[in-house]
């Protein structure tokens, strides 16, 4: 196992408010909503999109978002408009209401929503912009089980990444539920945060960096290093160590709603360090016949590198 510790430099990245977080990338973006989807599942999925306006400059890679449980794609703006901007096509679903009891068993429903919504973009005429051989998956919380899970099942989603939803497994502490049968032929990331709670002089007390602290407490779980190890294009996973932050600063919410410019910009730097961290991993792992386990740099993280126990060639 591999563990690499580094930072993104986040310099020249407006913390302006003034309408939404701005995006970073080139292009303009164009905004449009598929027919309602009809799941594998007979359920009616609603399905946003977000693309560069230039559709001549394509096709650009597909990138497919499950929001959080009870949230919808409108609280993730910052996120999917930046991808955007960067030359993706963003296909953010709001998932129906069911009646499930299990966070297991509604992950695998919602990934049948994201599978669906792929089949039905792939039949539109919105297809001729995107590249089919460039198609990842990704999701906040319970949407970033849900998309691990849709990577399980199509092989032909080469990247996926979860958003802070190792939170309803926490005895085993895998990053996604194993689904029997099937295995991970793309590329993994899980990212989530850590805030042991201590200052600056704490850590200098201890003569620990907070990256030295972190990798003490952020060993892998016997269950969570064979889920890591399963993935066949290789894992991360990335620790946010900034102080404060939280799992709805995943969304735009607390950014939005913030009381004062500090809180504002505060929130505004974790969606930029969460933005920066998503498009280097997507860049990366939808790169043909290269491997997403390698080095990088990403400020106040600490970073995982988990080869595939069996790797497989590239397609």
């Amino acid at each position: 196992m591999k563990f690499c510790v580094a930072a993104v430099v986040l310099a020249g990245i407006s913390l302006s408010y003034a309408a939404g977080l701005p995006v970073t990338g080139p292009h303009k973006l164009d905004h449009t909503a598929l027919p309602q989807v009809q799941s594998r599942t007979s359920r009616t999925v609603s399905v946003d999109l977000w693309y560069p306006a230039d559709r001549a400059s394509g096709p650009f890679p597909l990138l497919l978002f499950s929001p959080g449980f009870g949230n919808k794609p409108s609280q993730y703006l910052s996120q999917l408009e930046n991808l955007a901007s960067h030359g993706y096509v963003v296909a953010a679903l709001d998932h129906a209401g069911d009646r499930l009891e299990s966070f297991e068993l509604r992950a695998s429903l919602w990934a049948q929503d994201i599978l669906s919504a792929k089949e039905t973009l792939f039949s539109s005429p919105l297809r001729e912009m995107i590249d089919v051989n460039k198609i990842g998956a990704f999701g906040h919380s319970l949407g970033g089980r849900a998309a691990a899970a849709a990577c399980v099942l199509d092989s032909t989603i080469l990247a996926c990444l979860n958003e802070d939803g190792g939170n309803d497994d926490v005895q085993l502490q895998r990053p996604y539920w194993p689904i029997a049968g099937w295995n991970f032929t793309g590329a993994f990331a899980m990212l989530d945060w850590f805030d042991p709670g201590l200052d600056d002089e704490d850590l200098r007390s201890m003569n620990k960096s907070r990256e030295q602290y972190a990798a003490t407490r952020l060993e892998p779980s016997p269950a969570a290093l064979a889920a890591y190890r399963t993935v066949q294009r290789g894992a991360y996973h990335i620790t946010i160590l900034t102080p404060g932050m939280r799992h709805t600063a995943f969304t735009d919410d607390p950014w939005s709603s913030a009381s004062s410019d500090v809180e504002h910009a505060r929130y505004a730097g974790y969606l930029n360090q969460i933005r920066a961290i998503t498009l280097r991993f997507f860049e990366r792992a939808l790169q043909r016949g290269r491997s997403s386990v390698s080095g990088g740099t990403f400020k106040d993280t600490y970073t995982q590198c988990f080869a595939p126990a069996t790797p497989i060639s590239p397609r």
